[in-house]
């Protein structure tokens, strides 16, 4: 029965069930040594498990990346009655200037009525908006294209390994 040498002058049961005493140290040293006994196991790693692992990692990365231009996308901004009182405020000082304002903003804005205020740059928002969504689109198709192989990798049959041919 193979022993340790930690397990030296002590006694140990064998699988059979008979108690054993365990040689000293120095009768352990003078007996011969057991074969190890070498487990082949089938690698641990191989081509299916490269695929899967590197087409996981590339979805996950394309998902991200995604999140990332959904979070930098840009927003159009809100009209704040505050803020533009202040700058109507700031240009009105005087009659001429209030008089001036009247004739090139509010005359137009009386006689054609009331509009939705909205950014001058509003369309290059609406534009880069829609470029961001195409741009997500496109990363979670390619994700998803990913992640099919990886499940095709994963689950795809074993080649039957043939004998010689004789």
């Amino acid at each position: 029965m193979p022993v340790d040498v930690r397990q030296a002058g002590a006694r140990v049961t064998c699988s059979c069930g008979t108690t054993l005493e365990v040689p000293t140290l120095r009768q352990i040293r003078h007996l011969p040594q057991a074969a190890s006994v070498d487990v082949h196991s089938a690698p641990a790693w191989g081509p299916r498990q490269g695929i899967v692992a590197v087409c996981l990692i590339l979805a996950i990365s394309l998902l991200a990346w995604s999140a990332w231009v959904w979070r930098s996308e840009p927003e159009v901004p809100k009209f704040d009655p505050v803020a533009r009182q202040k700058i109507v405020d700031q240009q009105i000082k005087t009659p001429l200037e209030a008089w001036n304002s009247w004739i090139g903003y509010y005359r137009p804005l009386a006689e054609r009525g009331l509009h939705e205020f909205r950014v001058a740059n509003a369309a290059q928002f609406e534009t880069k908006k829609g470029e961001a969504r195409f741009l997500r689109f496109m990363l979670w198709a390619m994700a998803a294209c990913f992640g099919i192989i990886a499940v095709c990798a994963a689950w795809w049959p074993k080649p039957v390994a043939r004998g010689p041919r004789g």
